[in-house]
């Protein structure tokens, strides 16, 4: 899970945590060793992703609990209604930026999906859209770029100051890169 501060008041169910219904699909939706059985619909994720989506499912869970709505035994599809989830969005938006919220409800669809393939959330997916679709940044991403011609002479820079040390690592490592 990633680390740093906290934005939302409940601290995300950890996987270990979540109720067995949820962690079994969970499993199965990630697993994709055995060549003689079906990959899962997430066996294919790359770790950052399947990490983040359990990160943001855990934040559902917790609201859930923290809501007495989590019930342990329905699957992870029997406890997604529009009620619910108008609920959680006010939750979500006392702390976080609209671009966040869109990405926790992306997240939260997609964590359903693949839990629970054939699942009517069809809703969930539109509303996650038009989250996407109305989030403007918090914060404008344009005072910090660098222009690309002083990014190139930053690194000439830096490899000629490095080929002008004495060290033999540093000469090697950046001889390697005049190729």
């Amino acid at each position: 899970m990633p680390r740093g501060r906290r934005l939302l008041p409940l601290a995300p169910l950890a996987l270990k945590t979540w109720p067995d219904v949820d962690r079994h699909a969970w499993e199965m939706a990630r697993a994709g060793s055995d060549p003689l059985d079906d990959p899962g619909l997430a066996a294919h994720w790359r770790a950052v992703t399947a990490d983040h989506t359990v990160l943001c499912y855990g934040h559902w869970l917790a609201w859930l609990a923290d809501q007495s709505l989590l019930d342990p035994v329905l699957p992870p599809d029997g406890r997604i209604t529009r009620e619910r989830v108008h609920g959680y969005l006010a939750y979500l938006r006392r702390s976080l930026a609209p671009k966040s919220i869109a990405t926790m409800i992306t997240r939260l669809h997609e964590a359903v999906r693949v839990m629970a393939p054939g699942a009517d959330i069809g809703w969930l997916r539109t509303a996650a859209s038009r989250l996407e679709a109305q989030a403007v940044p918090a914060r404008s991403k344009m005072d910090r770029l660098v222009e690309t011609n002083r990014l190139v002479e930053a690194g000439l820079r830096l490899m000629s100051e490095a080929q002008s040390k004495r060290n033999p690592r540093t000469r090697a490592s950046t001889t390697a890169t005049d190729c």
